[in-house]
């Protein structure tokens, strides 16, 4: 029946979709029952329509509180802070790499096509390349923007044939720390999805 009233929402528009949602609450006597297709509804309406996921998120709090159902108060609780989360979350990758100049300077350019980064630290491993230290650190990576990093052999290896790595330590607007892992040689670079902090070893 639920699975139903889920696909009627979905077809519908914004006063369909709200009234299907009161006319599920009044057929379900179970609050328990409620609150769990609620969190389903909020999982749908969060990417369809955000004005009726409010709505829905109202209506589903009244009903925990009226409920006292402290478990499940946690739970919505902890699945908002991961939404907040991914919602905040910046994603560096690579745009564009090259070699240039006479001294054969290797250029490695990232975008972030996240949401807004604070660049708080570069921290290079390498013996082959001294890389230029990135001046005004932390500074704000917004969405769609780019950071340069650039650097020249130090040994008697050509810039091609160099290997280094790099980590790339960022937070986002809520303060969640993470770090992006870069791999490279020459101008061929790999960047690993940035990993949360907390879960670096």
């Amino acid at each position: 029946m639920f699975e139903i009233i889920t696909k009627t929402i979905t077809a519908l528009g914004s006063l369909a979709t709200f009234g299907a949602f009161i006319f599920l609450l009044r057929r379900d006597k179970n609050k328990q029952e409620q609150i769990d297709k609620i969190n389903d509804l909020v999982s749908i309406f969060s990417t369809q329509n955000e004005l009726i996921a409010q709505q829905v998120i109202i209506l589903r709090d009244n009903l925990i509180m009226q409920n006292k159902d402290q478990k499940t108060l946690l739970k919505i609780h902890d699945l908002e802070a991961k939404r907040l989360k991914l919602r905040s979350k910046p994603d560096l990758q690579k745009s564009q790499t090259g070699i240039s100049g006479s001294d054969g300077t290797l250029e490695i350019q990232l975008i972030n096509k996240g949401e807004t980064a604070i660049i708080e630290d570069i921290k290079y491993f390498t013996e082959d390349i001294n890389f230029i230290n990135i001046k005004n650190l932390p500074f704000k990576l917004q969405k769609g923007n780019f950071i340069k990093i650039k650097g020249t052999t130090k040994c008697k290896k050509h810039i091609k044939i160099c290997e280094y790595e790099m980590d790339i330590c960022f937070t986002d607007s809520i303060k969640n720390k993470y770090i992006s892992r870069l791999k490279g040689k020459g101008k061929d670079v790999k960047i690993f999805e940035a990993k949360e902090f907390k879960d670096i070893n």
